[in-house]
């Protein structure tokens, strides 16, 4: 595809003879460009960033299930419930 060129014709006149000039212009936004690839490649590492973390807390939290067994202790992952006859739950 052929890039359209951005052209300009001006005429002035009034204090002597008429002056007629055409600019012809061909620019590339460039850092524009540069910008958004700039933006591509910041969003491609935070994504990698956290898919990496989030592999890793998986990988650890199966590391400490395998090592604790099965037990009758509750591990670091279950919720610990707490029978409470008699008492009152304060919300402070």
């Amino acid at each position: 595809p052929r890039r359209q060129a951005g052209r300009w014709r001006v005429s002035a006149a009034g204090a002597g003879p008429t002056v007629t000039t055409l600019v012809e212009r061909r620019e590339t936004p460039w850092m524009l460009i540069v910008l958004v690839c700039l933006l591509i490649v910041d969003v491609a590492l935070i994504v990698t960033r956290w898919l990496t973390a989030r592999r890793a807390r998986r990988n650890a939290a199966e590391v400490v299930v395998r090592q604790d067994g099965p037990s009758d202790e509750p591990s670091v992952t279950e919720p610990v419930v707490v029978e409470a006859e008699g008492r009152e739950l304060i919300d402070v």
